[in-house]
């Protein structure tokens, strides 16, 4: 759990496979006794997750599936042990993430001789926070998610200086291990079209630039999917306007311009609710597209009437879309932790296997110099298949995954999501 403060901490300290509770200073002293690993005994993993709140479940999969994989490499990487430590970021309060301790755990990382990589965040917003912090210390981060453009890409669709305000140090030292969001706008302009939208409202949520970028995407790329755009309104402000009234006189525009389809970039909260309630009521025909990052399991189930009209684009697949080894991890999970895992667990647990591969490339030189190369070569100048949970894939020089699978799913009126359209095509957008 991520930093110490008056919020309360957690430092999950797995290198002994022990649990540490207290407040106060949660790091990890490391040992530095000389080996060939660097010059240190024990390297250390920074992990960074929002492990209370509504989606708590899904967070402490993705951190246990970071530990099986250390676990089942006996906490080595070759001569070099290694050890996990992991933070929570969010508030007890209120179970959201803040900056405040997310700035201080990353921190804490860069501050640490034996720290070597860090993973996470999860939520774009934090890793804008956290990245500037790392980068600058050339620590290898890796997230298993964050799909907001600008922190490996130049867009239209980012703020002015991506994503160079987030890597000042002039090389990239971040990788996520799903597609960006330009690939998902791509994915879910395909799906419209397969669902047959023909009249498709775009808005966007200026309170969360991190979330709303998907918006200003697919503006720009539904229409060569064959989705005309009939409205585009991107200065929403979710975060001030909580009640379904507030939206009535959007969604009335939205209805005059005869939408068949409305999507909306922005944070799962209550205002995305509260609006999601006035189109249902308006426009209860309308088909609600929600991206991934919008459409988390407490926002969806939470939706009520308005559920069946919603649709949803995720990387994150069935079960049964994964290879193999996806399966042996899962029943591997449910040996350790006597739970079955959420699918987010799978992407905790790649992350881990690829940073103790990258050891491994490095000749066990773990300076932050020797480690990146060793990461973006094993991983950027060739296919990983060496039994991945998420299948074969390749992340580029800019920190960008070459997966770009989405299942299209539909809502149902108890919030769960089932597939519609598995495997939803992904084409190049071209930027205006």
């Amino acid at each position: 759990m991520r930093t110490p403060g008056t919020a309360g901490c957690l430092a999950l300290v797995l290198a002994l496979g022990a649990v540490v509770a207290g407040c106060g200073a949660s790091r990890v002293d490391v040992k530095t006794v000389s080996d060939p690993c660097g010059g240190r005994h024990w390297l250390t993993v920074y992990s960074d997750l929002p492990l209370k709140g509504s989606d708590g479940f899904d967070m402490y999969a993705i951190w246990r599936g970071e530990h099986l994989a250390l676990e089942q490499a006996h906490k080595r990487a070759g001569p070099c042990h290694v050890q996990l430590v992991s933070y929570d970021d969010a508030i007890t309060s209120t179970g959201v993430w803040d900056p405040g301790l997310t700035a201080q755990v990353a921190h804490d990382a860069t501050s640490d001789p034996g720290a070597i990589a860090y993973i996470g965040d999860f939520e774009s917003g934090a890793t804008a926070t956290s990245l500037q912090i790392t980068n600058a210390s050339d620590l290898l981060q890796i997230s298993p998610w964050s799909p907001y453009v600008g922190f490996t890409d130049t867009s239209s669709a980012d703020d002015l200086g991506d994503p160079g305000r987030y890597q000042s140090s002039g090389d990239n030292t971040f990788a996520r291990l799903v597609p960006s969001d330009y690939n998902q706008a791509a994915a879910t302009a395909a799906f419209m079209a397969h669902e047959g939208v023909s009249r498709l409202f775009v808005l966007g949520d200026v309170s969360d630039p991190f979330d709303a970028d998907i918006a200003a995407l697919i503006a720009n790329g539904a229409p060569q999917a064959g989705v005309p755009i009939v409205g585009y309104k991107a200065n929403l402000n979710l975060e001030t306007n909580t009640q379904p009234q507030g939206y009535a006189g959007i969604a009335a525009d939205i209805a005059a311009v005869h939408a068949d389809a409305v999507v909306l970039g922005g944070d799962p909260g209550p205002g995305a609710l509260a609006l999601w309630t006035e189109l249902h009521t308006l426009l209860p025909h309308a088909k609600l597209f929600a991206p991934s990052t919008l459409a988390t399991p407490d926002f969806l189930a939470r939706l009520g009437s308005a559920a069946t009209s919603t649709y949803v684009t995720t990387p994150i697949l069935a079960w049964n879309q994964y290879p193999p080894a996806a399966r042996r991890m899962k029943k591997a999970y449910h040996e350790m932790y006597r739970l079955w895992p959420t699918k987010y667990a799978l992407y905790g647990y790649e992350a881990m296997k690829d940073i103790l591969a990258a050891i491994k490339d490095a000749h066990y030189d773990t300076t932050p110099v020797k480690l990146l190369d060793a990461f973006f070569h094993h991983l950027g100048e060739r296919t990983v298949s060496r039994g991945s949970v998420i299948g074969d894939y390749t992340i580029y020089p800019d920190g960008n995954t070459s997966l770009k699978t989405f299942d299209g799913d539909r809502v149902t009126c108890a919030g769960t999501t089932v597939p519609v359209c598995k495997t939803v095509p992904v084409y190049e957008i071209q930027l205006k």
